[in-house]
């Protein structure tokens, strides 16, 4: 194994050139260490930059008890790094620093960092298992996605965040403790990671509604709003007491083939249901707003029930593209509670065959049947057309076939 011991003052000669190390070693450039398997820093260096990035003959590393930062990309794409012990003296390990890294299996960190940055580990394919040490506050972005490897994780409890796809596609792991005193989430922290079982998260968290996305989380409920149930699946009923459904609550629970919605629920929020593989809704009449792409791209979603009732005070609003591209509903009917249908909301939903649609409509928007070319029948609710008064746009059905056959 070709090594290098560099200490501070010493000269290394490349291309017939010299370099004096300097204590920040930022006097070398990456390509000029490639030629090395084992790297020693000698004691008085503190800082390391970018002069070992993507030396892929890189085996070993060893750090000296004066490094305070290791920089950003430092070990990038050093991809023959098999293991790395960080010094107590480290206070930051920056962004990038060991991305790419596929054979880092063993990584031994004692420094008094406050953060794993973002992107640190993304990608260290045989990292199987980190504690991290005690006074780490945040876990950054997509800090260890795709580390596939990775079983098992110690968080300590002085983590507060946990930002967006911090461990994203983790797909083995399947040991993880959730900090008492975490306050946030971030967007597909933990999407992916398949063996995850059920975990508990406090009362006050701000948590994602895709952060569980693709594991099998239990539903998590605020107050009486369902924010999230990313491992439901088959036909499951919501939780008693429930108002509202969240944003992307039921998003891609590509297992979830129905659901219960009681009657109470008055809100179903944005991309709730998006991608989801309902074939199957019945909504209760407590409806009274149904959010942009509520139920888009619901593939297999072939019968959707509106509950008659009272109207309310408000009508029910179908959102922006809510059923957009739902393309195996056959008909629908609109019932009297509805008041307006927003731009697009039924865009694309190419086997649509017949509408009902109630006089009691007071606004159709642009495009709220674009498109639906297999669209033959509009019947009128006991035979009566809808208010002259009602705003109905020109591109309402735009794409549709010219001729359809309206009954009144």
């Amino acid at each position: 194994m070709k090594a290098l011991s560099i200490e501070i003052g010493s000269e290394y000669v490349t291309s017939g050139e010299p370099y004096r190390i300097r204590d920040d070693f930022r006097s070398l450039i990456g390509s000029q260490l490639n030629e090395f398997q084992k790297v020693v820093f000698g004691t008085g260096i503190t800082d390391i930059g970018v002069a070992l990035r993507r030396c892929e003959e890189l085996q070993s590393v060893i750090l000296p008890d004066t490094l305070t930062q290791i920089d950003d990309f430092a070990f990038e794409s050093c991809t023959g790094l098999t293991s790395i012990d960080i010094p107590a003296s480290v206070k930051r390990i920056g962004q990038y620093a060991f991305s790419g890294c596929v054979a880092l299996g063993k990584v031994n960190i004692q420094g008094l960092i406050t953060e794993i940055n973002d992107h640190t580990f993304t990608g260290c394919e045989t990292l199987t298992a980190i504690e991290l040490p005690c006074g780490i506050m945040r876990i950054g972005d997509s800090a260890f996605a795709g580390c596939a490897a990775l079983t098992s994780i110690v968080l300590p409890d002085s983590v507060t965040e946990i930002a967006g796809f911090a461990f994203h596609n983790c797909s083995k792991l399947a040991s993880l403790n959730i900090p008492s005193g975490i306050k946030k989430i971030g967007d597909l922290a933990f999407g992916g990671c398949l063996e995850l079982p059920e975990m508990t998260f406090p009362e006050n968290i701000d948590i994602s509604p895709t952060a569980l996305i693709g594991t099998h989380s239990k539903p998590i409920v605020r107050g009486k709003k369902l924010v999230s149930w990313p491992g439901a699946s088959g036909c499951i009923s919501l939780p008693e007491g429930i108002e509202e459904i969240g944003e992307s609550a039921f998003e891609c629970c590509n297992s979830l083939t129905g659901i219960v919605i009681p009657d109470g629920v008055v809100k179903i929020g944005k991309w709730a249901f998006c991608g989801s593989a309902l074939t199957t809704l019945t909504l209760p009449q407590s409806i009274i707003e149904i959010c942009e792409g509520a139920f888009q791209n619901c593939w297999g979603l072939s019968s959707v029930v509106f509950s008659e009732g009272k109207p309310s005070k408000e009508g029910m609003t179908i959102g922006v593209c809510a059923f957009n591209g739902c393309r195996a509903l056959g008909s629908i009917i609109i019932p009297a509670c509805v008041t307006k249908i927003c731009e697009g909301a039924f865009i694309g939903c190419t086997g649509l065959t017949t509408l009902t649609i109630p006089q009691s409509i007071a606004e159709i928007e642009a495009e709220a049947f674009g498109f639906c070319e297999n669209l033959k029948k509009i019947i009128f609710t006991d035979g009566i057309p809808p208010n002259p008064d009602s705003k109905i746009d020109q591109q309402a059905f735009i794409g549709c076939p010219s001729k359809i056959v309206i009954k009144k």
